[in-house]
């Protein structure tokens, strides 16, 4: 018997439940150096958030991303992404006040409050 879930089976049992539309679901696994989930499926690494959409949407066009409407790196809620390109991703980052240089985190932390 089985005792102990992979990153990825853990994923896909908490998106296969309902999922709450207005908190984010924070990953607590793995997380690169700008904060985003990552885990292994199919024998590569990949961000949390992208597998999420994967078990629920299928799979990623060539060159979309998978944006966050959270701001929150590490979030995978699935209420929380949306198919996008780079440049919908980049004038998100200029409507939401983020660049390069900087990080917004007020989306975030707004997003954050219900956790304390």
């Amino acid at each position: 018997m089985k005792l102990t879930l992979t990153h990825e089976e853990y994923l896909y049992s908490l998106n296969s439940h309902k999922v709450d539309k207005v908190f984010c679901k924070e990953w607590y696994g793995a997380k690169n150096s700008e904060g985003y989930g990552t885990t292994t499926y199919k024998g590569k690494i990949i961000y949390a958030h992208r597998l999420a959409w994967i078990k629920k949407n299928g799979d990623i066009p060539k060159g979309m991303y998978i944006c966050h409407k959270c701001d929150n790196p590490s979030c995978y809620n699935i209420n929380h992404l949306f198919l996008g390109t780079p440049k919908d991703n980049c004038q998100d980052k200029v409507k939401k006040g983020r660049n390069q240089n900087g990080y917004n985190y007020k989306n975030i932390k707004d997003n954050l409050f219900y956790f304390n």
